[in-house]
């Protein structure tokens, strides 16, 4: 796992100045790869590659980058795993292709040789986001895996296209970008994450999951090629109906999770795992146990809340498999003083609380272990998320309901005390009965504000990340449709970010086995409602023939920190200061963020949600901008 940066200028570029501009970059993406950097310039046509390395695979200097292909044409900075690398390996050495060292970056450069950049993209099982330049042909591409694993930004500003894992390296480059999007302001606020392509900055996105750019050297645009319709493969094999064999379906399942696992358990470093004793991370366990009989060690956080603490769950798994598992339990006070950390770990607006415990045991693990297996990607797969049922539920109720109910619903809600939850849920309601259709709905119904313009003035009420089929007007299909959506907007957007920070900021590379795209297509299928109130069936049945139901078989508690007692306890002082910034926000209507604070405060539990948003947009600002 590395980080990765570069520029395109289009023209003759002087050597030192790029050199310069590679080192700023290596500097800001030093955490993501402490074990060895470098750059590549080409002064022609003013292309300089950056590469920061955290070596998990051939240890050695032939896994050094930036790297050039045998044929001098090709030169790649490349972060991520890509697992099926023997298999490629060994055609290329059919070809006459003699390799120097082993590691899974000399394989795929050479594969990009023998076959193009496109062929070499569909034939890869990995995680990865990198940049090829072509020196023949003058072209810079820029590629991200199928799931959107691995972050990529990029960029034309200035002089020239940028690139990098994070955005910190972009804005270690002259002419940084600097002007807040407010479109992208506003999914924040409403999501608590900067969603698809969408950038904090202005002129700043993020190549989107399964697609590469190509960026020819005199053009002012880019072209786009999706190797990975991740929509159509959807759609296609989504069937309807009920599983004609389930045992068959559970065996195939079975055996697609355990070589996803063990994929990613090669690696020359120590491997562990995250286990919270949930039905995903004590599947992937469960299953390096199975694929691994030597001794597995597994990390656990927790708080000294009950309400908050998965610890003792996870310790009985552990012993009923057999695995090693270190615990960690936390005050709220040790994870409070990791507020000010978020910034710089995210350097984009990020709001999930949950980053707090997965950056404190990545921290951790780091200390026994140097790649980390995790379980996500299973509730977007498998239907895990309360809102679901949450959302079917009131779908349901309201669609019985005449058209002028939610007029009424509204008008009423301005009866109730503006500090009562009970008129937060009266707006959701109103805004859900009014909805345009499944993908509105779908929007209304979990977004943190009904409004974003009361906070956000110039941002777009129109703008729907969610792309959900206008057909899916029953229950099966809406499900289907949601888990679609969170598959690619929040997963990617929120739980894969968190991941990704939270690991690479100490030098930890996360792999998630759940998310190998051959069990994602066939958790796709699945038919649909299969699920449909019994949330992750089929990775449950997987799961009981290594322990016991009793171990997993309880109510979904999400990896999370208890926000309204600290926003309202230790933590009020530092929320008041920042919350007195808003006024310095041009983005921002501050008369709303003040409201919305001393609503929270007087007691409206589900005014918790937008204010920490803004809470973390405020910090981001402080930190980045001002």
């Amino acid at each position: 796992m590395c980080g990765i940066a570069g520029l395109l200028i289009g023209k003759r570029a002087s050597e030192e100045a790029l050199a310069a501009c590679a080192r700023s970059a290596i500097a800001s993406l030093r955490h993501r790869g402490p074990d060895d950097d470098g750059f590549w310039i080409d002064e022609s046509c003013g292309v300089v590659l950056a590469h920061t390395r955290l070596s998990i695979l051939d240890l050695s200097q032939f896994g050094h980058q930036p790297m050039i292909s045998q044929d001098g044409r090709w030169a790649l900075t490349y972060n991520g795993e890509i697992y099926n690398y023997p298999d490629l390996r060994s055609d290329l050495e059919l070809r006459g292709v003699a390799m120097r060292g082993h590691s899974d970056t000399e394989v795929l450069l050479e594969y990009v040789a023998q076959y193009g950049v496109e062929r070499a993209l569909r034939d890869t099982n990995g995680m990865f986001a990198l940049a090829l330049w072509d020196r023949r042909d003058r072209r810079l591409f820029l590629a991200r895996d199928r799931v959107g694993i691995k972050p990529l930004y990029f960029g034309n500003w200035g002089q020239g296209w940028a690139f990098a894992s994070e955005l910190k390296a972009l804005m270690s480059l002259p002419n940084r970008p600097n002007d807040i999007d407010p479109v992208a302001l506003g999914s924040f606020v409403q999501f608590g994450y900067v969603p698809g392509q969408q950038c904090i900055f202005e002129g700043v996105q993020k190549v989107e999951p399964g697609t590469f750019v190509a960026i020819r050297l005199d053009r002012q645009h880019c072209d786009r090629t999706v190797f990975w319709d991740a929509r159509s493969l959807h759609d296609e094999t989504r069937p309807q109906g009920h599983l004609p064999n389930s045992d068959e379906y559970i065996d195939q399942l079975h055996e697609l999770l355990g070589d996803a696992v063990e994929r990613r358990l090669i690696a020359d470093v120590p491997v562990g795992a995250f286990l919270s004793g949930g039905i995903d991370s004590s599947l992937v366990v469960a299953l390096m146990k199975e694929r691994r009989s030597a001794n597995i060690d597994t990390f656990t956080i927790g708080f000294d809340d009950s309400h908050f603490d998965e610890t003792h769950h996870a310790s009985e798994v552990a012993r009923a498999l057999g695995v090693n598992n270190h615990s960690l339990v936390l005050d709220p006070m040790n994870a409070l003083s990791i507020f000010d950390e978020i910034p710089d770990l995210c350097d984009e607006p990020f709001a999930d609380s949950s980053i707090i415990p997965t950056y404190l045991v990545s921290k951790f693990a780091v200390g026994s272990v140097k790649v980390i297996l995790s379980g996500d990607g299973g509730d977007e797969l498998y239907g895990g998320y309360n809102h679901y049922t949450k959302l079917l539920a009131a779908w349901r109720a309201l669609r019985r309901l005449p058209a002028w109910t939610g007029t009424s619903i509204r008008l009423a809600s301005r009866l109730l005390p503006e500090s009562s939850d009970l008129r937060g849920k009266a707006d959701r309601a109103a805004a859900l009965t009014t909805a345009a259709g499944p993908a509105d709905y779908y929007k209304n119904g979990i977004a943190s504000v009904m409004s974003v313009r009361d906070f956000v003035p110039n941002a777009s009420e129109q703008y729907n990340p969610f792309s959900l089929h206008a057909s899916a007007t029953d229950a099966m299909a809406l499900q289907s449709e949601m888990q679609f959506a969170d598959f690619r907007t929040y997963l990617v957007g929120d739980i894969l970010t968190k991941v990704d920070r939270a690991t690479m900021s100490v030098g930890l590379e996360g792999r998630t086995p759940l998310l190998d795209h051959t069990v994602v297509q066939h958790a796709w299928s699945l038919p649909i409602g299969h699920e449909l109130g019994n949330s992750k069936q089929a990775l449950k049945q997987v799961l009981k023939r290594f322990v016991h139901p009793t171990l997993f078989e309880r109510p979904k508690s999400g990896f999370s920190i208890p926000i309204v007692d600290w926003l309202r306890g230790p933590f009020q002082p530092r929320a008041e200061a920042l919350i007195a910034t808003a006024g310095q926000c041009p983005h921002l209507r501050s008369e709303a963020v003040t409201k919305c604070w001393r609503q929270f405060v007087s007691g409206r539990d589900n005014a918790a949600r937008p204010v920490w948003n803004i809470l973390m947009y405020l910090s981001w600002k402080s930190r980045w901008c001002d």
